[in-house]
């Protein structure tokens, strides 16, 4: 029975993993039928019930995109749990001893602290013996993670309405989509944004957003809203809130003057425009900048391309412009957009690729240790290694928590002496309690790691020579000639 409840424990979490909590229930409301597990049934059958209604609405267009991946994410959550619980001992409560028999009695002590042992004996008593001890250690929380989100906020009026940010809306949600589908991300689009509505969702997807986009009429010093004019400096102040965002995007006219307050309160890239922008070429810009983030492209990378098409195309025509006053004799070109951030390591970002998945993320003991021995090699070499690519990435994320002045100090002893094991403790010690309490930081420093440059595939060969001389070494992919002198 244990070997092979492990194997259905395995077959049923790759299930999960791969997005498919049907077949997942259906083969535990299976198992429930047998006696062992006949007291998972109300937990299996409640999921069950949430996953048939998740369908449901899903097929009627109840729920939005966002709420879809949340209801979700809870029900595989739940499925996870019951998996775990799958090998663990039947509670107390849930068993009931059989009518007493002429059979001989059955005993089964268990003693040591905290054990309770239950077993089931056809015709006959069950002594349970249950010595408290010391108090139970709590097992330690389930990480409860979210999807990122991308955020799109278009704002047509209707006493100002854009002829092309309908079809904006509508191309830029194509793209992202599919991607969603896969759980790569959450998306949330609304085309008439209100404040109250932005205010709501920025406040209750704490820390859950990546990208905001902005569509519609807008000036250096405001973005016209479907109810209001709203001031930028609010919409920032309510951004900074957020603290992985890594892009806010403002297609609208004359952006700029936003730019500035956004990266002081830390948004790490912003693209704006410097100029009243066409409502044609604006809707084609975020079409090609989209469809290059979507196929995997940073944020640089996808701006390049967008702006290399605008000046393909060479379009200055004068139609509609999303500026809150129109201007006049205004002249475009690709030129006006512009891309600006704090550091070049910002415009590295790229779309989540990967599903979040709770199986595939380290606890944050393990998250802390290899974080710390994936940024040796950077902090030995220094300087020219650390400022740039992946190692300057998780050097950036990894300072971001670390506040305090006692904190800070032991990154730069960490950063003086990489090698030294006391200092890697107490970073590797700090980090783990920030990572227990911050799980988006946690998603985001194992999502680095899963980009660190992988072996080259090179034969690394070692010979030994000498009498009596042994080497061992283990090094994936690795040929070690080894000559005893014989």
């Amino acid at each position: 029975m244990p070997q092979r409840l492990a194997e259905l424990q395995r077959t049923l979490r790759q299930l999960i993993s791969q997005s498919r909590p049907e077949q997942v229930i259906d083969r535990l409301l299976a198992l429930t039928q047998e006696p062992p597990f006949a007291h998972f049934q109300n937990a299996v059958s409640q999921q069950s019930a949430a996953y048939q209604k998740w369908k449901t609405d899903g097929l009627h267009g109840i729920l939005t995109h966002d709420e879809e991946s949340r209801t979700i994410q809870k029900i595989n959550l739940a499925l996870l749990q019951i998996i775990d619980e799958l090998g663990k001992p039947i509670p107390e409560a849930s068993h009931t001893p059989p009518a007493t028999s002429a059979g001989a009695s059955n005993t089964q002590a268990v003693s040591g602290s905290g054990n309770i042992s239950i077993q089931g004996v056809d015709g006959g008593h069950i002594t349970i013996i249950h010595n408290p001890g010391s108090p139970a250690v709590e097992e330690p929380k389930r990480m409860t993670l979210t999807p990122p989100l991308l955020y799109l906020a278009f704002a047509n009026h209707q006493d100002h309405p854009l002829q092309n940010l309908v079809t904006e809306s509508r191309e830029v949600y194509r793209l992202l989509h599919p991607r969603a589908q896969e759980g790569h991300y959450q998306l949330h689009r609304e085309d008439f944004a209100e404040l109250d509505t932005i205010a709501h969702y920025l406040a209750t997807c704490k820390d859950q957003v990546r990208l905001f986009h902005f569509g519609g009429h807008a000036s250096s010093q405001s973005l016209l809203l479907r109810d209001l004019e709203a001031r930028s400096a609010g919409i920032a102040a309510m951004l900074k809130q957020q603290q992985h965002l890594a892009l806010v995007f403002l297609n609208g006219c004359s952006t700029k003057g936003q730019v500035e307050y956004l990266l002081e309160l830390g948004v790490p890239a912003v693209i704006a425009t410097s100029a009243p922008v066409n409502d044609d070429l604006a809707s084609r810009f975020a079409v090609q900048f989209y469809q290059a983030l979507a196929a995997g492209h940073t944020i640089r990378e996808a701006f390049d391309m967008a702006s290399a098409y605008l000046q393909a195309r060479g379009d200055t025509g004068i139609h509609f412009f999303r500026g809150i006053v129109t201007p006049k004799n205004a002249q475009m070109d690709a030129q006006h957009w512009g891309l600006y951030a704090l550091g070049e390591s910002a415009l590295r970002w790229t779309l989540p690729d990967q599903p979040l998945n709770l199986l595939d993320m380290m606890d944050p003991a393990s998250l802390a240790a290899a974080v710390i021995a994936a940024l040796t090699p950077y902090l030995v070499k220094g300087g020219e290694e650390l400022a740039q690519g992946i190692g300057k990435d998780l050097w950036e994320q990894v300072k971001k928590p670390f506040k305090s002045d006692a904190d800070k100090k032991k990154l730069e002893e960490l950063k003086t002496k990489p090698e030294d094991a006391k200092t890697q403790g107490k970073v590797e010690g700090k980090l783990e309690e920030l990572l227990a309490e911050d799980t988006d930081l946690a998603a985001q420093l194992n999502e680095l790691l899963s980009r660190l440059p992988k072996s080259d595939g090179k034969t690394n060969t070692m010979t030994v020579t000498g009498d009596g001389n042994t080497s061992l070494q283990d090094v994936s992919g690795s040929t070690i000639n080894i000559n005893t002198g014989k």
